[in-house]
């Protein structure tokens, strides 16, 4: 999610120009061919939207319908396909999902507008006007802003999937802060949907001291880690 990138991006950019690596006029690069590689080799990634989407379209117990047929088992691209033809789902739904994949999987605001649209519903909403290719979470915000009842009901359904990511990050790390940022946080205070995600986050923690932190968007937005990396690099540098 965007847990800590305000500290971790700065950090690791700091450490980076600071290593003797870089010091000496070499760089590292990531090797986009190994991380293509682990991505599709974890199809199982793409429960999440599936499951989104069956709930969106009123199924019952979708959770436990993909853990039957999942729990155990690694999915790849045939074995993903698959799955979509054993589920209960219109062929719309059944299409849009089908042209998923673990590296194209971004994030469940946008992925929930497309599905539901291709599904036929919603045709009143601003969104249906957007072509699904281009469907993004800021269109999203964007027409929540304006009122749009669709969108609002999308990113009630994204806050519900982000608290229970953070709250398992709570768990792991009991943080004092949690900055969320990326393009949609200011959306989130627009909309006023920080107070949703608190209380979503609180519902599912083990302890009332795991609930001593606070929440706030990032005031920097896409350019956080960017501009903390560069900000950090300067003070250290001798210029």
């Amino acid at each position: 999610l965007f847990l800590f990138f305000a500290v971790a991006h700065p950090e690791l950019g700091h450490e980076g120009v600071r290593s003797p690596i870089y010091q000496s006029g070499y760089s590292l690069e990531a090797r986009r061919d190994a991380l293509a590689a682990d991505l599709d080799d974890a199809w199982e990634v793409l429960a999440e939207p599936v499951q989104t989407v069956m709930r969106a379209a009123g199924a019952e117990q979708p959770y436990e319908r993909l853990k039957e047929l999942t729990r155990g088992r690694r999915l790849d691209a045939a074995g993903y396909q698959a799955l979509l033809e054993r589920l209960e789902l219109s062929a719309e739904a059944r299409a849009a999902l089908a042209q998923l994949t673990p590296a194209a999987y971004t994030g469940c605001a946008e992925e929930l507008a497309r599905a539901a649209l291709a599904d036929g519903r919603h045709r009143d909403s601003a969104l249906s006007a957007i072509a699904l290719e281009e469907m993004s979470a800021r269109a999203v915000v964007a027409a929540g802003v304006q009122g749009d009842a669709f969108a609002n009901a999308v990113m009630e359904r994204a806050c519900e999937g982000l608290a229970v990511g953070l709250a398992n990050m709570v768990h792991l790390f009991n943080p004092d802060l949690i900055i969320l940022g990326g393009g949609v946080s200011e959306g989130l205070t627009q909309l006023n949907l920080l107070p949703t995600i608190r209380q979503g986050i609180h519902d599912r923690l083990m302890s009332e001291l795991h609930k001593a932190f606070d929440l706030v968007p990032s005031v920097l937005g896409d350019n956080s880690g960017l501009l903390g990396a560069a900000a950090a690099a300067w003070e250290g540098s001798e210029l």
